[in-house]
């Protein structure tokens, strides 16, 4: 296996020059190409455990450089500062969509991890998030990275729904709800602005986002029927009192959120299809409200 070798490239070699642009940029492409593995350039079976073994030799790069992303961020300071800003988001693209890579490929179970004792999925997933909650205002600038930053947390909700509520602060969850809810918001507001530019009734149309609007109303409906599982069906204690932790600290939220999608189905655009499309998400709102 040559991947320990690529270890130690990227940990002694890159990381150390992650600003260099020149080198991150073709680092970030090739592990991209890895994970996402086109044509079957390498392949393995079913129950190999070669999907872990790629992802624990690889995530110590991936984590420190998202955390030396996030800290730059925060500090809003970058080599080039006419620049800096569209560096971050795309930057911080190409993590999300290598994180797209390895959930969409589904040879990787994060659950499992406990079982290696590794915490590197959970510190992955948790630096991912953070990126996100920080990039939020500018998102909406950087259209096809919108939509990588969407998908990432679809699947994050639909395949590590379990990690996300094992082993993060319920905090994460709740950012993410409000998240969601500022998405649609920010969608809605943009369409009605465009709208209203070009004079088209918008009883009658629906969104130019409706792929966004219909994903952020699916993570919603997936972190909602997770909820009502484990208040069921009882995976864990421990993630039973986290979920419960969740819903007793935020009904505020799911309230508000609850009263939005009533009041974009039923005032703003008052047409079949905006209800068809919020009826399971405001449905699930309400089961867990």
């Amino acid at each position: 296996m040559a991947f320990p070798f690529y270890k130690e490239v990227y940990q002694k070699q890159i990381a150390p020059m992650w600003e260099d642009l020149d080198v991150i940029n073709p680092a970030l492409s090739f592990l991209l190409a890895l994970f996402t593995n086109k044509c079957q350039r390498y392949t393995y079976d079913c129950q190999s455990n070669l999907g872990y073994y790629v992802f624990i030799n690889m995530s110590d790069f991936l984590i420190g450089f998202g955390g030396r992303l996030k800290t730059q961020i925060i500090s809003n300071n970058w080599l080039d500062n006419g620049k800096d800003m569209d560096r971050k988001v795309k930057l911080s693209n190409k993590l999300w969509e290598i994180m797209n890579a390895i959930l969409r490929g589904k040879y990787i179970n994060f659950g499992v991890f406990e079982l290696f004792n590794s915490t590197c999925c959970v510190e992955y997933i948790k630096i991912m998030l953070e990126l996100k909650f920080l990039l939020f205002d500018l998102i909406f600038l950087y259209p096809q990275c919108m939509d990588k930053y969407v998908d990432n947390i679809l699947f994050l909700t639909d395949m590590a729904a379990e990690t996300l509520f094992d082993s993060l602060y319920t905090q994460y969850v709740s950012n993410l709800f409000l998240l969601a809810q500022n998405m649609l918001r920010k969608i809605v507001e943009s369409e009605l602005k465009d709208q209203a530019q070009s004079k088209v009734d918008n009883s009658s149309t629906l969104f130019n986002s409706e792929a966004n609007f219909s994903k952020i109303s699916t993570i919603v409906y997936n972190l909602c029927q997770f909820c009502f599982e484990e208040c069921n069906v009882k995976y864990s204690p421990k993630i039973q009192h986290n979920v419960q932790a969740f819903l007793n600290t935020n009904r505020q939220l799911i309230q508000s959120f609850i009263y939005y999608l009533f009041d974009l189905s039923f005032n703003v655009y008052k047409t079949p299809k905006v209800i068809s499309k919020v009826s399971k998400t405001l449905f699930s709102l309400i089961v867990i409200d």
